[in-house]
């Protein structure tokens, strides 16, 4: 060894999360230093992990019922879309008797009405679409 040159040992260890930790001593005056290095940027920490698994536990059945709302909202809706359909075609309407396109259209503005409610659940929703079904369904039947 030539004076003025350092004589470093460095000990690298890797353990089973990838977390490196370097030693460095310098042999003639025994001083070390040490670093750990961990590839944390951008992962999320296990405790944040488990926030968002405890908070997808938490708001499950707030989603459930949100789809079901949603699915109930498009069927009656697209029910709807079909009966005005039905309703607004000469052909169709004029084999319908007065009475039975009255209550057709009453029930059509029930259920349109319904829409309009944006807290109803989705079982209001569904009872809405199944009495247009029921009218509808006794008007074509006894035409």
């Amino acid at each position: 060894m030539r004076a003025g040159e350092a004589v470093l040992e460095c000990v690298f260890e890797v353990d089973v999360n990838g977390i490196l930790k370097v030693t460095a001593t310098e042999k003639t005056s025994g001083r070390s230093a040490n670093i750990t290095i961990s590839n944390s940027v951008g992962k999320l920490s296990s405790a944040e992990i488990d926030k968002m698994v405890e908070d997808a536990a938490k708001f499950k059945s707030s989603d459930e019922a949100f789809t079901k709302k949603f699915e109930s909202r498009q069927q009656l809706e697209s029910y709807i879309s079909r009966v005005e359909e039905i309703v607004s075609d000469p052909t169709l309407s004029l084999k319908l008797k007065r009475n039975q396109k009255e209550k057709i259209e009453s029930a059509l503005s029930d259920a349109m009405a319904q829409l309009e409610i944006e807290d109803s659940s989705a079982d209001d929703l569904k009872k809405k679409e199944l009495a247009l079904k029921r009218v509808v369904t006794k008007a074509m039947s006894t035409r």
